[in-house]
């Protein structure tokens, strides 16, 4: 697959708003294959490894969306999102989970999502997104999706590297949401010191329940005081903190992310650059992680941090033979002059980064 911009991964509107450094080439996570999803495909249950329903995918969470986000969905009159924009305005009906930030997941969702076992992911009715049309199994609004929807691969190019550098831009863009939801706020006139804290900015805060929560119903007084003058046109609330965002641009961003916002884009670049160039260990062993599940003449299937790996058994015994004792460079010229053929390194640094070989614990 061709190597593409970052922004292509990225809701449009952040493209005048974040700096020129994600025009960067970078190439696409191609194991990761949402139209036809690497986790629901049923050969891989056999070897009983993670994997997710047909109908759910990875959609068994609900996500926060900041306002500007909403606001951009429900100005966009495109027909295609008309069935996202119909969730959103219902969503907003409710009134549970909105708030002058954006509309965020019921505190009982919260609370099945923070004590499902790392089974229910992918696997629980009872997590599945709002948003999710499980007729055609998509997003009705991933156009305007958040910071966890924007940055969630189930498997990865770059094995552990590429969940790390993912990671980054998550913490990176999470904190842009956070900035961006609350200088549409100020611009609207709302006082941030008599609002409640943002919830967009603590995705691990405790859940306490209220009876309103217990029942998913808005408690009308603490509602009013949220919301006052702007009580019962949140829609048209919504639509301005996006009007305002999408005035902004990537000086202004930048100005406001200020030092905090330099320090999570420089770990974002550092991510990429062990991705672009990694390093070999100078002692490699075998890691206890990957399981064989499977070994034949030709090939085996091995278990690593992408799930199942197909590879040539002669690059297995490679990886067996990687006791940690000799320097790296000493085992693979060995290896070579054994089998009569050349390893390419970075092919070795992918068995790093896939949780086949990690640097050696001897001394």
């Amino acid at each position: 697959m061709s190597p593409q911009s970052l922004w292509q991964e990225f809701p449009e509107l952040y493209r005048h708003l974040l700096p020129d450094w994600f025009r960067e080439p970078y190439q696409p996570e191609a194991l990761a294959t949402c139209a036809d999803c690497a986790m629901c495909r049923p050969d891989e249950t056999r070897y009983q490894v993670k994997h997710y329903q047909p109908d759910l995918k990875c959609c068994t969470f609900y996500p926060d969306l900041p306002n500007y986000l909403v606001g951009a969905l429900l100005c966009d009159t495109r027909p295609e999102l008309e069935a996202g924009r119909r969730r959103i305005l219902g969503a907003i009906q409710t009134g549970v989970g909105v708030s002058p930030f954006g509309i965020s997941a019921p505190k009982v969702r919260e609370l099945l999502y923070a004590h499902g076992d790392s089974g229910a992911f992918g696997n629980s009715t009872a997590l599945l997104c709002p948003y999710f049309d499980g007729e055609h199994h998509n997003c009705t609004i991933w156009a305007f999706r958040n910071a966890v929807c924007t940055t969630f691969f189930c498997k990865f190019n770059d094995g552990r590297a590429g969940h790390h550098f993912w990671a980054q831009i998550k913490a990176y863009l999470s904190y842009v949401q956070v900035l961006l939801s609350e200088v549409a706020i100020r611009a609207l006139g709302m006082d941030l010191n008599a609002l409640p804290e943002n919830p967009l900015a603590n995705n691990d805060r405790p859940v306490r329940l209220s009876a309103a929560d217990l029942d998913g119903r808005v408690d009308a007084a603490a509602y009013q005081r949220l919301w006052a003058e702007h009580q019962g046109a949140e829609a048209d609330f919504y639509r301005a903190c996006y009007r305002h965002v999408q005035g902004l641009n990537r000086d202004h961003v930048a100005q406001l992310a200020g030092f905090q916002g330099e320090r999570l884009l420089a770990a974002v670049q550092s991510a990429k650059a062990d991705i672009d160039h990694p390093k070999l260990p100078q002692r490699l062993q075998r890691h206890p992680a990957g399981r064989l599940h499977e070994e034949g003449p030709e090939q085996i299937v091995a278990e690593g941090f992408n799930g199942l790996t197909v590879m040539p058994t002669l690059l297995w015994r490679f990886v067996t033979q990687c006791d940690g004792r000799r320097p790296t460079e000493a085992v693979v010229a060995a290896f070579e002059a054994e089998h009569g053929v050349e390893i390419d390194r970075d092919l070795i640094a992918n068995l790093v980064q896939n949780q086949f070989l990690r640097e050696s614990e001897c001394d």
